[in-house]
């Protein structure tokens, strides 16, 4: 079994798309899907699938919270399982999952560098230069892994990736594909990453980087 850990909070437009891009994943095992909520308004939560577990946990709303319902989450899952962090407002391709199940075989902290988000507000994008670490929507983990990441989320609010990547002494997997794409500029509340700043990337079309998918944003 996988555990996927989203945390969430008024953002309903952009957890309605993730719930599509988990509905259309390939993956054939069993998962458990903890969505943490911390939104003023409750997130409508309409997933539905065979083999899938959906458990919604909600928290009182807090400044930069984010820390604090991963932490939650990860409560929820048994010590050293296998957990992927599904960011709610970013594009999963439909063989992520899968994916990351087979590089989790063979070590227990695994992800995608060079990671690209892109703002839809703006039209602007940018691929990053994080060769040694993934962004924490592209991570995945397992055995110490997890409990190392539970620790971590206790002491920090902020670079929990970074940290996490740059610290952790077991195996690591750092892969080169793009199932993942970082969308920022959605419509709710507001994200804190470099991805939200006008300034950020250049003009670009999102096509070029998610095909078709990038319709279920206008394009």
């Amino acid at each position: 079994m996988i555990c996927l850990i989203t945390p969430t909070g008024d953002r309903p437009d952009a957890f309605a798309l993730c719930q599509q891009y988990m509905l259309a994943q390939d993956y054939s095992g069993d998962v458990r899907w903890i969505i943490v909520d911390d939104g003023v308004t409750a997130t409508p939560v309409t997933f539905e699938r065979e083999g899938w577990e959906v458990d919604v946990l909600r928290l009182e709303p807090m400044p930069r919270s984010q820390a604090r319902n991963l932490l939650v989450g990860m409560g929820h899952v048994a010590p050293g399982g296998r957990v992927a962090i599904i960011e709610d407002d970013d594009a999963y391709a439909p063989e992520y999952l899968s994916h990351i199940s087979d590089w989790l075989d063979s070590a227990d902290l695994v992800g995608e560098r060079f990671t690209r988000y892109y703002n839809v507000r703006t039209g602007r994008g940018q691929q990053m230069k994080n060769r040694d670490h993934a962004s924490l929507c592209a991570t995945a983990m397992k055995g110490e892994a997890t409990e190392d990441f539970c620790q971590l989320l206790v002491k920090l609010s902020s670079a929990l990736d970074m940290t996490l990547w740059r610290d952790f002494k077991g195996s690591k997997y750092l892969s080169d594909t793009f199932y993942v794409t970082g969308i920022k500029g959605m419509p709710g509340r507001k994200g804190v990453g470099v991805g939200h700043r006008e300034e950020f990337g250049l003009p670009m079309s999102l096509r070029h980087w998610i095909g078709e998918r990038a319709a279920l944003y206008g394009y």
